[in-house]
């Protein structure tokens, strides 16, 4: 199977972290360019990165993606606005107006 690049993992998240992700991306990449995602999902309600990079620089990029794990959790999954609910059973944080359906 052929390697995804780093960007192509966002679109197996939910819609509404697709930013957060490739703003995540974006920084850690700058911070060092081997990044490489080898996993990206979402688990209890939030964003999971695994990742590796050539360079020493782990701590640094462990540091991005915890930021941005925790801000996802409090991001509706479907449109990305603030979260104001969870859902039960799959936990899912979700906004207003997308748990009433409109």
């Amino acid at each position: 199977m052929e390697e995804m690049s780093n960007y192509e993992w966002i679109e197996l998240l939910p819609y509404g972290w697709h930013s957060l992700a490739k703003a995540m991306i974006d920084e850690c990449v700058t911070a060092d360019p081997t990044y490489r995602i080898v996993e990206l999902k979402e688990k209890w309600g939030q964003m999971r990165v695994y990742s590796e990079c050539a360079t020493g620089c782990f701590s640094a990029i462990e540091a991005i993606e915890e930021r941005y794990e925790s801000k996802t959790g409090k991001v509706c999954v479907k449109c990305g606005a603030p979260a104001a609910h969870y859902t039960t059973g799959w936990i899912l944080p979700i906004c207003n107006n997308c748990i009433m359906g409109v």
